[in-house]
């Protein structure tokens, strides 16, 4: 496990390939790029045997399917609690908005002043 086995793979000429960052490889898989880390984990290491050993998209950040790194911050108008899978997953609710990037809660949300009408996501 950690590692893929092209067709033939065997003996010193065609060794098992370690796993391709950004993936998991339990045993038995032939390609290194077989099972990408799901949206909203990320790894930058190889020889993972399992979803388990992505690590999980820290807060204020999303993280797409298969990223090495966090994919991006989390979108005006949104807030990315850890886990995230894309940048505007968690829009900031009617009656608030948010200008900036990276927010991790809702609660980073500003609420729309009087006289103002904010709808769901705005930035």
């Amino acid at each position: 496990a950690g590692q893929a086995c092209y067709s033939g793979t065997g003996g010193l000429q065609l060794a098992p390939v370690p796993c391709a960052a950004g993936h998991y490889c339990p045993a038995g898989t032939p390609d290194p790029s077989t099972y990408p880390c799901a949206a909203g984990s990320y790894t930058n290491l190889t020889n993972l045997e399992s979803q388990g050993d992505c690590t999980v998209c820290p807060k204020g950040y999303y993280c797409l399917q298969g990223a090495v790194t966090p994919t991006g911050l989390c979108a005006q108008g949104a807030y990315c609690p850890a886990g995230t899978q894309y940048s505007n997953q968690y829009l900031c609710p009617a009656g608030t908005y948010s200008p900036v990037y990276g927010n991790v809660r809702v609660e980073d949300c500003i609420a729309c002043t009087a006289g103002s009408y904010c709808p769901q996501g705005l930035v």
